[in-house]
């Protein structure tokens, strides 16, 4: 019954010389991609021409366009893959999973299309201004950076969210701690909202509650007819926790019929809500941004616009109403351009100062007209807004900045896009923090979800995350996070639990510090992108109820962002900082002491040090003070430095040593 010895040395051959074979298919499948063809200086008459070769554009849109590619974004190490920073390792297999994701796209459209590839037919008429995004680096741009610059003088809080501060580290790692979840807040409770609820939402206190506007969905039998009725609402809470009242916003004057000057927010409830506390006129405290749906093009010429509940013909123009209570509005009608269906929000910076309008900027392709999803930057004074408010002439914001993720090169659309960026949900001593939601694997036409490599590099397919970004200016942004490819850790619990992950997580437009903590609402789903609407969710033979419900967490104020050590311990040392004018004051410092933090003051290039304090993990404070007397250290550094005729008395550095485990969160003087 046993076959020949020779047979079983054939079988073994032969299963030797399969597995070689597709090992090389596959390498071939993946490199093939990187054929060389010379390199063209292009402009945009010649983008065309190389846009007709899939193997020359396949080799233009990985050229070196962004001269930050290869450049850390961090001076601390960030988890994920690959640790986070964009090595040449890194680089090159994120090239090449977007290099083959783009030619299995190619190949699915061949597919289904066997005539010819789609192609956007607008594509050759737009004029060079439209098209040169494809041939210089959006992300550079807008990239910040750590500029080595000395800090003027460290005065209250320093958050260690960035490098803003910081001059060299050693065996350290940023990381996001883990909320504290409170749950699911707001479910569905009344009859406008027996459907789904969700975000995009907003979220703001009066003083005395919490708000936040959210989307309601209702759906029933009216006069023997299928009815489907999408709703803004508002939800009130003196703890933000539970016993909401909830409310229909109401709209004034009145919407009319379709046509009529007055109108309805467009069915997807596309809307961020600005508490503006530097708004003089109480009747306009606040301020929503909407989606109108204007039936017609939004151009040059005064209209009122023409709202409507459903329509074919959809434009997602920016509309705006004010309200002194975030109940009761009144609307203004049109006031610029698109797109606002993935909200897009106001900021109000002080008093008098301008308006940032942050929102969506579709970029086209010669493949399709939005097949780019980025973002636009816009300001308008303080003075034009008011001024254009009440008039039908658009609003005259300002361009400052566009954007989108091509660190990688053009086919990094094909990984991930920016599904909305909506400006600062926070301001905290100094820095902005965004969370922009993600994209993640979407392709013009679908992800393909049989292709390896897209298991590679992410477990979710066309499904959003959001991602903390920090930002100085409002202009430069800092994308680590979403490169380290490290979303904010929400529900995650939960989502162990069900053994079932979230494939639509969206925070509120706004988050809010009170009470000693930061408090972060979203709205989770179990479908993805192209379906998180869905009512009902089957998963391993289980069907979930898709109820959207709005959860909470929150980070400690000051916790959003830490600074870890490593198992060796680590080092931080602080760029040069000006001594306090005070004689006396307090060092102040928010940290877990896991093993021991050791902290110095130096001067003179390390020629001075002088010990301020050494804490160890019997102290279980998380915010320690400890008292200087600034004035005698510093007549000691002037000492040792004139000696050693060494020049730099006049600022000083803070050193770190850091011990095994402990976390430091933010430091200063008071």
């Amino acid at each position: 019954g046993r076959p020949p010895r020779t047979t079983w040395g054939a079988l073994l051959g032969m299963w030797v010389v399969t597995v070689a074979s597709v090992i090389a298919f596959q390498r071939w499948h993946i490199d093939s991609s990187y054929s060389s063809v010379s390199e063209v200086r292009v402009n945009s008459d010649q983008m065309i021409e190389l846009q007709k070769s899939s193997d020359t554009a396949a080799e233009f849109h990985h050229k070196d366009l962004c001269e930050c590619a290869d450049l850390s974004d961090s001076l601390i190490n960030l988890p994920g893959r690959d640790s986070g920073l964009p090595s040449r390792r890194r680089r090159d297999r994120e090239k090449a999973a977007a290099r083959v994701s783009h030619q299995v796209l190619i190949e699915k459209v061949r597919g289904l299309n066997q005539s010819k590839m789609p192609s956007n037919p607008r594509w050759e008429s737009y004029p060079p201004s439209i098209r040169e995004h494809l041939y210089k680096c959006m992300f550079c741009d807008v990239r910040e950076t750590s500029d080595g610059k000395s800090i003027p003088l460290l005065k209250g809080t320093e958050l260690l969210w960035d490098d803003y501060i910081i001059e060299k580290s050693t065996n350290l790692s940023r990381f996001i701690p883990k909320p504290i979840e409170k749950g699911a807040v707001i479910v569905p409770h009344e009859e406008f909202e027996n459907n789904l609820l969700g975000f995009p939402g907003s979220v703001s206190h009066n003083g005395s509650h919490f708000l936040i506007h959210y989307r309601a969905n209702y759906t029933g039998i009216s006069g023997g007819k299928f009815k489907l009725e999408n709703s803004l609402v508002i939800a009130a809470s003196t703890n933000g926790v539970e016993d909401w009242s909830r409310e229909l916003v109401r709209m004034t004057p009145e919407p009319g019929p379709v046509g009529t000057t007055s109108g309805y927010i467009a069915e997807g409830v596309d809307t961020c809500v600005l508490d503006d506390r530097f708004e003089k006129n109480l009747n306009l405290r606040y301020k929503m941004v909407y989606n109108c749906g204007l039936q017609e093009n939004f151009g040059p010429t005064p209209m009122r616009f023409k709202g409507y509940r459903k329509s074919n013909q959809k434009h997602d123009y920016t509309c705006m109403a004010t309200s002194k209570d975030g109940i009761i509005w009144k609307d203004h009608g049109p006031k610029y351009d698109r797109w606002t269906d993935t909200q897009a929000c106001l900021h109000h910076e002080g008093w008098g100062e301008n308006y940032t309008y942050f929102l969506r900027r579709e970029f086209p392709t010669e493949l399709y007209e939005r097949e780019i999803r980025g973002t636009q930057i816009v300001t308008v004074t303080d003075e034009d807004f008011h001024k254009y408010l009440d008039s039908d002439t658009p609003m005259p914001f300002e361009h400052v900045s566009e954007f989108y993720l091509d660190r990688y090169g053009k086919f990094e659309r094909y990984t991930h896009q920016l599904y909305a960026f909506s400006g600062p949900a926070l301001k905290h001593h100094g820095v902005y923090v965004t969370m922009p939601s993600i994209l993640n694997w979407m392709g013009v036409f679908g992800p393909h979800r049989s292709h390896p490599e897209y298991r590679d590099l992410s477990e979710c397919l066309d499904c959003v995350q959001p991602y903390f970004v920090t930002s100085r200016s409002l202009r430069k942004f800092n994308f680590a996070w979403i490169y380290a490819q490290h979303p904010i850790p929400l529900a995650r619990e939960y989502q162990e639990k069900e053994k079932h992950r979230f494939q639509y997580i969206v925070p509120a437009a706004q988050m809010l510090t009170r009470d000693g903590y930061h408090w972060l609402y979203y709205t989770t789903n179990f479908e993805s992108h192209s379906t998180r609407w869905a009512r009902h969710h089957p998963f391993q033979g289980k069907v979930y109820n898709n109820t959207i419900k709005i959860w909470l967490a929150k980070f400690p104020e000051d916790r959003l962002i830490g600074i870890k050590a490593n198992n060796q311990g680590g080092l931080l040392v602080t760029k040069t900082l000006k001594w306090p004018s005070d004689s006396t004051t307090y060092f102040k410092l928010n940290a877990e002491v896991k093993s021991e933090i050791v902290i110095y003051l130096t001067a003179c290039e390390n020629v001075f040090s002088h010990t301020i304090a050494r804490l160890n993990s019997e102290n279980h404070l998380k915010i320690h003070r400890i008292y200087i007397e600034i004035s005698q250290i510093r007549a000691e550094a002037r000492k040792s430095c004139s000696k050693a005729n060494v020049k730099g008395e006049d600022t000083f550095r803070i050193r770190m040593e850091i011990g095994k485990g402990s976390e430091v969160y933010s430091l200063g003087f008071e």
